[in-house]
């Protein structure tokens, strides 16, 4: 099977506490060099600068530009240039505590049936948005008369 050379971009978005600058990400973009048939993953990790503990969800989106260039996000799998669904993310959940950090695996698998040239003819590069989001945790109260334990919640 002849080597191709595939790039394909995985943007990293940081929302929720970009602006308070208590999370970090690194790298903040992934090219994955694959044949077909074959799976890549990559390490990415996430860091929590705040002095408290953080859960965090990571998800993915499709994403295009329009005509000035800007971003606009899409629903996974709906753009005939999604990489989506060639992408593993795990875990999609971590808590950090503070000044602590993580790795999570993102994992490329590329089709037999998807050829690079055909690709590059037909001008249909791949790629995918990773959201690194900060959910909130909860905790149930306790029901005395069943004696249940807090359970943690998780909310978009």
């Amino acid at each position: 099977m002849k080597k191709s050379l595939l790039f394909l971009p995985l943007l990293l978005l940081l929302t929720s506490l970009l602006k308070s600058q208590s999370i970090g990400v690194s790298p903040a973009k992934i090219y994955f060099d694959i044949n077909q048939g074959e799976s890549k993953t990559e390490k990415l990790t996430i860091f929590n600068k705040s002095d408290q503990k953080q859960v965090f969800e990571i998800s993915s989106s499709d994403w295009n530009r329009d005509s000035l260039g800007n971003k606009y996000y899409l629903p996974a799998g709906s753009t005939e240039n999604s990489l989506v669904s060639w992408l593993t993310v795990s875990p999609n959940f971590i808590q950090l505590g503070p000044n602590e950090s993580k790795q999570i695996s993102v994992q490329l698998t590329r089709p037999r049936d998807v050829d690079l040239q055909t690709m590059l003819q037909n001008n249909s590069v791949k790629w995918a948005m990773l959201f690194v989001k900060q959910v909130n945790e909860k905790t149930a109260p306790k029901n005395s008369a069943e004696n249940v334990a807090p359970q943690l919640l998780i909310e978009y």
